[in-house]
């Protein structure tokens, strides 16, 4: 609101002094003339309040707009790294022609939510793979559960452990990973030394750093083709996003 006041006042200043013939550069404003400016705004706005919020909405459109843009160009800039990270798991035909990337959070129930329509995309197209970036944002708990599916893949047992976590009902601490991690025969005490690999820092860091430079702080978030899709959508919407992409 305040730098929308400033764009207005710079307006009625130019108009000002546009009519008086004087240059703004060269004359600043006396103590009199500015409080009479002042007094023209206060006036104005109250005669035509309707000039804020068609300024305040042109100013969000262009702010989205901006933003958009550089989201677009962030992923021309990153489709590579994210998309053949060899550090990253895969779920899905390796060598497909369309990749999903995924960024999703253990405890995020619109993730869960997601997780049977990907699954069911995957069973009724073979020509999709989905990258799975892990992206803990919902507190420690989270964070733990990520590093326990990351360290996983130590034991060949990451895309297992990943569908027990998303589909685990109820609350997702510690004891419930390695319930769910000994379920399906990891050895828990090596998958918490694991937890703590360099290799599996390197992992978040670099999730967090890349959703950072594509203005991801939601989940679930996905990459489809080149554009970025926010928030849970039905597994029909999928495909056709998925059919899109195959098409460009």
């Amino acid at each position: 609101m305040a730098a929308m006041f400033v764009r207005l006042l710079l307006v009625l200043l130019v108009a000002m002094f546009a009519l008086s013939g004087r240059v703004v550069a060269d004359e600043p404003l006396a103590p009199a003339e500015k409080e009479a400016v002042e007094r023209v705004i206060h006036d104005y706005l109250l005669e035509h309040p309707e000039v804020v919020y068609q300024a305040l909405e042109k100013l969000q459109q262009r702010q989205q707009e901006e933003a958009a843009e550089r989201r677009r160009l962030a992923l021309a800039e990153l489709a590579e790294e994210i998309r053949r990270d060899t550090r990253t798991l895969v779920a899905g035909n390796p060598q497909a022609s369309v990749t999903i990337v995924e960024f999703f959070d253990y405890r995020c129930p619109y993730c869960k939510a997601m997780a049977p329509r990907l699954a069911a995309l995957l069973d009724s197209d073979t020509d999709v793979k989905i990258v799975l970036k892990e992206y803990p944002i919902l507190g420690p708990d989270s964070v733990y559960a990520a590093r326990a599916a990351l360290a996983a893949a130590e034991q060949g047992k990451y895309l297992e452990l990943h569908d027990r976590l998303m589909n685990h009902k109820g609350q997702l601490g510690r004891d419930a990973v390695l319930a769910a991690a000994s379920e399906i025969g990891l050895d828990t005490d090596r998958l918490e030394r694991d937890m703590e690999a360099p290799g599996v820092e390197q992992i978040l860091r670099s999730n967090y750093d890349i959703a950072g430079r594509l203005a991801i702080d939601g989940t679930p978030a996905f990459v489809i083709g080149d554009e970025i899709v926010g928030g849970a959508i039905e597994l029909e919407e999928l495909q056709a996003k998925v059919k899109a992409a195959r098409g460009s």
